[in-house]
């Protein structure tokens, strides 16, 4: 499948992600993964995995506790601005397990991260270099967000993106990214919320 292609399906499943109200958020986020995930494996060519390391697995770790504290300060310096956005996401989780909140934020976070950084920053990368190719993922990241309708979320996105695109693109390891992505995930949304 073509790469416009699959950012189109990425876009109309972000769209059925937070504007269709059937199942559960969670439930729709676990199924736009999957999917998400399936057209990543379906480009596996494009796709650079390299052999779990553990110094990559405490790197991304690590990153990924760094990048939670810059949006802590990050809220509480801007919160005037921030909070209804928040609120609205961390709504999202109201009535739901934290266990299993946990536990789709692991898959969804892996799949996530095969998909943006592993398959279209990467096939990018081939065509506009380091530093556009993290760009233009990071604004089509953020960019499928827009059907939250939620601007502070759409920031966060973009910025999240910029990061983990840096540091798909320096460690080379989607092990890497993906623990950050899980840790940043865990914390916002189960350990430590913000609101």
């Amino acid at each position: 499948m073509k790469l416009k292609y699959s950012i189109l399906i990425a876009f109309i499943i972000w769209f059925f992600l937070f504007r269709v109200e059937i199942f559960n958020f969670w439930i729709r986020l676990l199924i736009s993964s999957i999917i998400l995930l399936i057209i990543a494996l379906f480009n596996l060519k494009n796709i650079k995995f390299s052999k779990p390391n553990l110094k990559f697995l405490l790197i991304g770790l690590l990153s990924g506790f760094i990048f939670y504290i810059l949006l802590y300060f990050g809220f509480y310096i801007f919160q005037k601005l921030v909070y209804e956005g928040a609120k609205s996401v961390y709504n999202l989780s109201v009535g739901i397990e934290p266990t299993i909140i946990f536990i789709i934020l692991i898959f969804t976070s892996s799949c996530e991260e095969i998909f943006w950084r592993g398959y279209v920053q990467n096939s990018l990368l081939h065509s506009y270099g380091f530093y556009k190719s993290v760009l233009i993922t990071s604004i089509i990241y953020s960019s499928v967000h827009i059907s939250s309708l939620n601007i502070p979320l759409i920031f966060v996105a973009f910025v999240m993106g910029i990061l983990w695109g840096f540091l798909y693109n320096w460690s080379k390891s989607l092990l890497a990214v993906i623990a950050s992505h899980i840790t940043w995930t865990e914390l916002v949304f189960v350990i430590f919320p913000l609101t």
